[in-house]
């Protein structure tokens, strides 16, 4: 789980995909947006190349808190046609959790995920 604070401009954008270049671990990211007070045209662009790099990992991609200026900025830069699935947005974090639980509880089978039983 990662929570963008502050702005979201190129620069801070690519030092965040260089960091999350490195992620090779999990299933899931929660990109969590909602504290996020700037995101201007090219931090748009960058966020969509960074869920972009991460679903070509195999790493679904979910969002949070997105604000109704951030979601204008991404769907001008098409950067949710790049998430796995358009119901990967969440208003809430409990939802978004708890949707990353369900790809979490997953594991790799023959030809591709196997659903885990939850534990009781």
């Amino acid at each position: 789980m990662y929570r963008l604070d502050g702005g979201l401009f190129f620069g801070a954008a690519q030092r965040f995909l260089d960091e999350l270049a490195e992620v090779s671990t999990v299933r899931v990211v929660v990109l969590r947006l909602g504290s996020l007070q700037m995101l201007d045209a090219t931090g748009a662009l960058a966020l969509g190349e960074i869920i972009s790099s991460l679903e070509r990992r195999g790493i679904t991609v979910l969002l949070c808190g997105v604000q109704d200026d951030q979601r204008a900025a991404l769907q001008a830069v098409g950067a949710f046609a790049t998430l796995a699935d358009e119901h990967h947005v969440f208003t809430t974090l409990d939802s978004a959790v708890e949707h990353a639980r369900t790809h979490a509880n997953r594991h790799i089978g023959g030809d591709g995920f196997t659903p885990v039983a939850a534990p009781q």
